[in-house]
């Protein structure tokens, strides 16, 4: 008798568990749909790895009072800030020579700005006034030698696309 217990505790063992219902699909609400929060206007698209033409409001209104350097290709942007203090960074590249677009900068801004680092180089102009309490970077335009050490610059990738960028500019706009 106990074999006949433990054979029929070893044949329920092995068998399949009963199978899994599968949930039955809930109807779709009635009448008009939930509204969406607004969203804040964005500006048009704007094609990446492109040479800039015109202001820096065709690509974000953030950018309506920066200065983008002439030529310059808009790469990306991306959020550099933490909850609640929330602040966009703009890069672009070119490959004109990081003394080139300094300079630039220097007439532009009417501003030196210093060199925060000598090896690989980097400039920064301060552009606006820093408040920690509603922004994670001072506003600024950083512009950063890509030739060293690859004098074959920095690789942007876009997609199937890579193309080279000796010198990049970051611009980081006050929030308002």
């Amino acid at each position: 008798m106990l074999l006949m217990v433990l054979g029929a505790a070893g044949v329920s063992a092995q068998s399949a568990p009963p199978p899994a219902q599968t949930p039955v699909p809930k109807p779709f609400p009635t009448g008009t749909p939930p509204s969406s929060p607004a969203k804040p206007p964005v500006a048009p698209p704007v094609q990446l790895g492109v040479p800039v033409t015109g202001d820096g409001a065709s690509i974000d209104p953030l950018l309506a009072t920066s200065t983008i350097y002439t030529g310059a290709a808009f790469l990306e942007s991306f959020d550099a800030g933490e909850t609640g203090r929330s602040q966009r960074v703009f890069v672009f590249g070119t490959n004109d020579t990081y003394d080139a677009v300094v300079a630039f900068y220097k007439t532009q801004l009417r501003k030196g700005g210093e060199e925060v680092v000598k090896a690989p180089r980097v400039h920064q102009f301060d552009v606006g006034a820093f408040d920690a309490r509603t922004m994670p970077q001072r506003p600024s335009v950083i512009v950063k030698d890509y030739t060293s050490p690859d004098p074959a610059g920095y690789i942007h990738v876009a997609g199937t696309t890579e193309k080279r960028f000796k010198t990049l500019i970051q611009i980081i706009p006050a929030v308002k």
